[in-house]
Order: C-alpha cells, then sequence, then structure tokens
C-alpha cells in the first residue's frame, strides 16, 4: 500500500492506493529472514518482485556494528512478475565471536599425582579466597577419565564447604568445583 496526499481547496487528503510494479520498497529483519518475506507479502498483497536481497551481521538492537545477529534486507515491487526468491548472500563485516576461554581450564600445568593434593590446596585457597591452611584435602582419586581430590574447609566442623579439584588423564588442572 501507498498513501497519496492531494491537496483539494486547502484540504489535504490521504488515500490509500495498493502498491503498484515501479514502488520500490525495503523491509529489514534479525534473526528470520521469513519476516521479511511475509513483510513483502503483506505490503504487495501477495507476490513480490526482489531487487536486491542480502544478510549481514549486527547486535541485537541494530546492525550498525557487526555481532552475534543476522539480519536480512531486502528490496522489493509489487507485483512479483518474474518469481524470484530472495536468496540473502552475506555481505558487509563478518562478526567473530571473541575466543572462548576454557573456563574450567585454570593452568595447562602438568600436575604429578604426588603433588595434586597441595597443587589443589592452593587453587582452592585461590578460587575461595580461603588461606591454604584453613583447606583440608584427600588423597588423589581416579576417576573416569583422570583424577580427583576431594576438600573442604575449614578443616573440621559441622558447617564445611566440600569441593573437588579435577585433573585430566595426563595430570593437566582443570577446575575446581564446589560440592
Amino acid at each position: 500500500m501507498r498513501l497519496v496526499a492531494k491537496s483539494l481547496m486547502g484540504v489535504v487528503l490521504l488515500s490509500a492506493l495498493p502498491a503498484s510494479a515501479n514502488d520500490v520498497h525495503q523491509t529489514k529483519c534479525k534473526g528470520n529472514s521469513g519476516a521479511c518475506i511475509q513483510e513483502a507479502q503483506r505490503v504487495c498483497g501477495g507476490e513480490y518482485h526482489v531487487l536486491f536481497s542480502e544478510s549481514h551481521a549486527g547486535g541485537l538492537l541494530g546492525d550498525s556494528v557487526p555481532g552475534p545477529v543476522t539480519w536480512y534486507s531486502m528490496s522489493y515491487e509489487c507485483p512479483n512478475s518474474r518469481g524470484d526468491k530472495p536468496d540473502f548472500p552475506f555481505r558487509g563485516n563478518t562478526y567473530s565471536p571473541p575466543p572462548e576461554r576454557d573456563i574450567e581450564t585454570k593452568s595447562r600445568q602438568r600436575v604429578s599425582i604426588g603433588s595434586m593434593g597441595k597443587f589443589c590446596q592452593g587453587e582452592a585457597s585461590a578460587t575461595f579466597g580461603r588461606r591454604p591452611q584453613e583447606i583440608l584435602t584427600l588423597p588423589v582419586e581416579r576417576t573416569g577419565g583422570g583424577f580427583t581430590v576431594y576438600g573442604q574447609f575449614p578443616p573440621e566442623g559441622s558447617r564445611v564447604t566440600t569441593f573437588e579439584c579435577r585433573f585430566d588423564s595426563s595430570g593437566a588442572f582443570r577446575r575446581v568445583v564446589r560440592d
């Protein structure tokens, strides 16, 4: 639809006319190209002709800066006499997410089985903000594809916090997990 304004003796008249073949329309949508297609069908009353379509990276609220959301835009005219469907080739800037840090891996340092208890005590001290003397660790256990050291703080009492230090099969420290 398009609105046409006409002035008749100082009065402005607005009339809605169906979109015509020489009207070029544009639509932009995020995350789903189908929304652009539905908008074109709504505006044209069904058929439309795609003049240009593309997709690019943008943010949740806008597409001026590359981000994790795909934005689609399309120029079209009514009616669609050729039957072309939009193909949305990707153009413009791309978004590369920041490299994922393995949040489970604080260190790739390999630790000998005999040193895992002390190493765990130090990592738990840093993680929980406790002095190493306030942390008790138990002997190393083989578990699943690696090793686990169980521990707690304070060393005794009824209100203790328990945790596990996990190491992979090569002895590399993976993480401290509060139970």
